[in-house]
């Protein structure tokens, strides 16, 4: 082999290598599906990316894990930064594919290399001033829909997911992103293998025995209690045949002790939206408490406790949400079967508790 063909295969070997390491797609010529495609968002935008674009920001953290997942982390040069959010394990129970998520962006966050542009509520300046070429958001956070349109007007695309609950929009989330990304084989990877996992999952449970025994899903917090008539929590029970206690179609409710105490439920599940109570002391004033501690599920220990991690696979819309739909109704099967599993799930030892999941996978 002569010298400058020797060179030229090894500058296309390089940069072959280079491309892999910052997060594009190899893509064959006549590989139209991974392609960058026109997609149409949540909120209607119609979006056809001329190619991958090179910084990406991501606004909240459910795009944030779903562009990682569909292989663009290096792709991401600005992200929110709310306590706690990328605490979670790169693998999934049941998913047997590898991800990079959260891998090193908190500690990129803290060099730089990444832009932190705040919380929840972001600042369109922040967005921008880390100069992506694209900033994917979240539809909740549309409220006030000029931060959508003050972007798009200095020419920046964006591509805003739909916020609704269930499997079927979190498949819809990664199916459309990869679309625009030109990855919708990984997408499909994604998405048959949370198929695969839920089949486990429904496989695991008795919905028909199941069928007579209530759960109530709260989400507490000293200055307020809610009640979940249906999001995520619910649906994980109800798809393992358990019945909600609270008889509403509202998905989200205040509640008082006293409704607590009136709907009775078999075996209670808290959450503190992310807020980090100290369960113990909680617990411990529910229990001297005349109407809480009155409720058979408390006296009994039939109640779970969610910290933040074990909350956050139950809540967030991503692949992630197979360990919640799998974790909750074993909470609820240890509680019926008088497992001995601790009332406070804590953030480190959580899924003990779907061990089975990941020995099926």
């Amino acid at each position: 082999m002569e010298k400058n063909q020797t060179i030229a295969i090894a500058v296309v070997a390089i940069l072959l290598v280079a491309a892999v390491g910052v997060g594009w797609y190899v893509l064959s010529g006549d590989d139209e599906q991974n392609q960058p495609a026109e997609i149409t968002d949540a909120m209607g935008n119609v979006v056809k990316l001329d190619g991958v674009p090179e910084r990406i920001v991501s606004t909240s953290a459910v795009p944030t894990e779903i562009l990682c997942d569909l292989g663009f982390r290096s792709n991401l040069v600005g992200a929110t930064s709310n306590f706690g959010i990328y605490d979670v394990f790169s693998d999934v129970y049941g998913i047997d594919l590898d991800f990079d998520y959260p891998a090193t962006i908190e500690a990129d966050m803290a060099s730089g290399k990444v832009a932190n542009i705040g919380k929840w509520s972001w600042a369109v300046e922040d967005v921008l001033a880390a100069n992506p070429n694209l900033v994917i958001m979240d539809e909740d956070q549309l409220a006030d829909i000029n931060k959508m349109k003050d972007i798009q007007k200095v020419g920046v695309d964006v591509i805003v997911l739909d916020a609704d609950s269930g499997f079927d929009v979190i498949k819809d989330n990664y199916m459309m992103l990869g679309k625009a990304l030109g990855a919708v084989d990984r997408a499909e990877d994604i998405c048959s293998e949370i198929d695969d996992a839920l089949k486990v999952i429904d496989n695991r449970f008795d919905e028909k025995a199941n069928a007579s025994i209530t759960f109530a899903a709260i989400s507490y917090n000293p200055g307020y209690i809610y009640g979940y008539g249906d999001g995520g929590m619910v649906q994980a029970l109800k798809s393992a045949g358990y019945t909600n206690a609270f008889k509403t179609t509202d998905s989200f409710f205040s509640i008082s002790y006293e409704d607590i105490a009136a709907a009775n439920p078999d075996v209670i599940i808290f959450e503190d939206m992310g807020s980090m109570l100290d369960w113990a002391p909680i617990i411990e004033s529910w229990k001297a408490d005349p109407v809480m501690g009155s409720i058979d599920a408390i006296k009994n220990d039939d109640f779970y406790c969610l910290e933040y991690g074990p909350f956050r696979a139950s809540g967030y819309s991503t692949v992630h949400m197979v360990e919640g739909y799998a974790l909750l109704p074993s909470l609820m099967e240890g509680a019926i079967n008088d497992s001995g599993f601790p009332n406070i799930v804590d953030d480190k030892e959580w899924r003990k508790n779907i061990e089975w999941l990941k020995e099926a996978a």
